[in-house]
């Protein structure tokens, strides 16, 4: 590895790429006008309709490229990046596992991550099965994610993909030395909170499971109870107050289905994403400046992949602006 930077470099860069971050009107005007300008002029040559997915993959592609390149950069900092690839690695197994089971998901994305990859494209065009997914992955660090007794259906898989996310954003406060630890543990919980939330309605209003079995699924399989007490109690902290700001912004979510289920976790969205903008500000040389930054750009790329959805689909810039989420 080609380390040549030191903390001071990896936050001033930061800060740096976090002033470029997009604004409200930044994505408003891509949604009105259709073009791409303002993040990477090249897309404005291909075909919305048609090329949409190749469109994703040059946006991600575009996004990215510092982040893989300031994860060669810094000793320091090299974990963090790493997680945050390694998360879009696992949408990538979850594109593998979906083909393997006779899905088609549209559409079918790849995120690139250069050289820190596990998976291979190649393995998209080579009917991989979910035993040869198990094999490949079985020394690497994915190695834990799927068994052999984790693969009966895509549901049970992709949830096991699902929790895997979860605990390597919870692992992360615990794996390396730095200052302000609870800021993470923050972070962290406020991720754990929303997935908690989210598939505690999902269970209820897509599945009809019982509060009972609702209970005892998420404490079993998403809440992670070897990280002790203050993570938990922080958990229950961010709960709450999600669970406020849902009842506050749109009461009536209950009985709204899917589109309730939508609206709501987008709420849950913008109240972390508040709290994230806010941390990114508080301490110039906290990791939480990196593992925030990361937050809210992993956003700008989804706000990005919505405008392309909206503008494929011929939607309003009012209407596309709606699953916009971002600072300012």
């Amino acid at each position: 590895m080609n380390f040549y930077a030191d903390s001071n470099y990896i936050h001033a860069k930061i800060y740096a790429m976090h002033s470029l971050l997009l604004t409200k009107n930044d994505y408003y005007d891509i949604a009105k006008n259709g073009h791409f300008r303002s993040v990477l002029p090249e897309l404005d040559t291909y075909n919305i309709k048609n090329d949409y997915t190749l469109i994703k993959e040059k946006i991600f592609d575009n996004q990215m490229n510092m982040i893989i390149s300031l994860a060669e950069a810094s000793v320091s900092s090299r974990s963090i990046f790493i997680l945050f690839l390694r998360y879009f690695e696992t949408l990538n197994l979850k594109l593998l596992c979906a083909r393997a089971f006779g899905r088609e998901p549209s559409p079918s994305i790849w995120y690139n991550i250069g050289e820190f990859a596990v998976l291979d494209r190649d393995m998209l065009s080579d009917n991989t099965d979910v035993t040869s997914i198990l094999k490949y992955t079985k020394n690497t660090w994915m190695k834990d994610i799927l068994t052999p007794e984790s693969g009966g259906s895509f549901e049970e898989v992709e949830f096991f993909i699902d929790r895997a996310i979860l605990r390597i954003a919870v692992e992360f406060p615990y794996s390396v030395n730095f200052s302000r630890k609870t800021d993470s543990l923050k972070i962290v919980s406020g991720l754990a909170a929303y997935f908690n939330l989210s598939w505690s309605r999902r269970l209820k209003q897509i599945y009809a499971w019982d509060h009972g079995s609702i209970k005892n699924y998420i404490q079993s399989n998403i809440i992670v109870p070897e990280y002790g007490r203050d993570l938990q109690t922080s958990i229950y902290e961010w709960e709450q107050t999600l669970i406020e700001h849902v009842r506050s912004d749109f009461a009536d979510i209950p009985d709204q289905g899917g589109a309730g289920l939508i609206t709501a976790e987008k709420i849950m969205e913008r109240v972390l994403l508040r709290d994230f903008s806010r941390m990114f500000h508080e301490n110039f040389y906290s990791i939480n400046t990196v593992s925030c930054y990361l937050a809210l750009l992993y956003r700008q790329v989804r706000n990005l992949f919505s405008i392309v959805d909206g503008l494929r689909f011929g939607l309003s810039p009012e209407t596309i602006m709606g699953f916009i989420i971002c600072e300012g």
